[in-house]
């Protein structure tokens, strides 16, 4: 071979593994026509009402990705059942780092299912994003920087009701009702601060947890009756709401309620009970209410019905599930956007710290801001009350602070 024809080849073989061109880094799950996303979801088990939120995700992204992707990149997202298992999400989430390669994991759902996975994926340094679980331990930026939670944490969640509680019910008998795992107790430990903090902690009369492949809470209700509880906190999956109001319904007991943002969804957590009997029933949002007629005429609805329509047209509009895998969607879109052509996993973490934007969807003031000290998507709400139809907003805006 000659000097230039060695020259030559020598070129060649460095163009083909030098990577992506000029101005473009890359990861393990991005290329220059895609970028893999691994999730896992509950499509099936005792969490199994949330799956509707991965179905979401996927249709969402079909709808990206016929309109030509993301800075021109299809975006693949495996999307997996884990049941609601810990056990069994750790085996997907190995897979899908370590077989499937995906460049970042977003909306894995569920407080159990990811602490397993917590230490494994901040270990290897993969962006674990918009986690599906408000335990406070999801917002720890010294000890598991790669980890992002999407909503407000429940600790946050049980001083707003103890708040409430404190204001407007300062003598009544409280019990809580909770998960029994770190979920649960973030929401009990925050009731508990408040209610000490007001001087009233000997009104909180009954503890009481279940497990989340319990059948029923019947026996915890029972049992609060017994106590005289005026106020109920319930904390808990859209199936525990249901039985809640259910069973208070049947006895003939009617205490306040106020319910976990987790288990709020009217079609899933209100209706399987009888929206009658859940009238008056308090909560969090920072959703829009999609069952709210107001809500439907406005433009965030109609862009979120005009995709459902066509891209999810089997789905149900009015299920805040839905609304939640939307909007978190939209979010995973705007950091991949912000990324550009550095699709490298320290750059997403980047990004996904450096929001500042309005989603459709979101409650009037409630706005996806994140910065380097401030871990949490999304870490407002406002407190609503069900009227037999619809979640009614009430006071102001509560920030993580409030």
């Amino acid at each position: 071979m000659t000097p230039k024809a060695r020259l030559l080849s020598a070129l060649a073989i460095a163009a083909a593994i030098s990577g992506p061109a000029i101005g473009q880094t890359y990861d393990i799950g991005a290329t220059d026509t895609e970028v893999k996303i691994g999730q896992t979801k509950p499509y099936s088990g005792p969490a199994s009402s949330y799956g509707v939120g991965g179905t979401t995700w996927l249709r969402y992204f079909d709808m990206i990705n016929e309109a030509g992707g993301i800075n021109n990149r299809k975006i693949v997202l495996l999307s997996e059942d884990d049941g609601y298992s810990p056990p069994k999400t750790v085996e997907l989430v190995r897979r899908l780092i370590e077989r499937d390669e995906v460049l970042f994991l977003a909306g894995n759902l569920g407080t159990a299912t990811n602490t397993a996975i917590l230490d494994y994926v901040n270990d290897s340094e993969i962006p674990h994003l918009l986690v599906g679980s408000g335990s406070s331990k999801f917002n720890d930026m010294e000890g598991h920087p790669w980890t992002m939670a999407f909503t407000p944490n429940y600790h946050t969640e049980g001083r707003t009701f103890g708040a409430y509680i404190a204001k407007e019910m300062p003598e009544a008998k409280v019990g809580i009702l909770y998960q029994n795992d770190d979920s649960g107790k973030d929401i009990l430990m925050g009731l508990e601060e408040v209610l000490a903090e007001n001087g009233i902690s000997e009104n909180l009369v009954v503890e009481t947890s279940y497990e989340s492949t319990d059948p029923t809470v019947d026996s915890q209700i029972i049992a609060m009756q017994s106590a005289g509880v005026e106020v109920i906190v319930s904390f808990g999956l859209p199936r525990i709401t249901a039985q809640v109001i259910r069973k208070k319904t049947d006895i003939g007991y009617d205490p306040v309620i106020l319910i976990g943002n987790v288990g709020s969804s009217v079609e899933s957590g209100l209706a399987p009970a009888g929206k009658e009997n859940a009238v008056g029933v308090i909560t969090d949002q920072f959703l829009m209410d999609p069952a709210d007629p107001d809500v439907q005429s406005s433009e965030d609805f109609q862009e979120f019905a005009a995709f459902m329509d066509k891209w999810y047209p089997e789905g149900d509009k009015t299920d805040l599930t839905v609304v939640q895998g939307y909007v978190e969607a939209k979010v995973v879109e705007q950091i991949i956007r912000q990324a550009g052509d550095e699709l490298t996993r320290e750059n997403i973490l980047k990004q996904a710290r450096s929001l500042d934007t309005d989603v459709p969807m979101l409650l009037e003031g409630i706005r996806v801001n994140t910065s380097d000290t401030d871990n949490l998507i999304i870490d407002q709400a406002v407190l609503a009350k069900f009227d037999g139809e619809k979640w009614v907003p009430f006071g102001g805006v509560l920030g993580g602070s409030d």
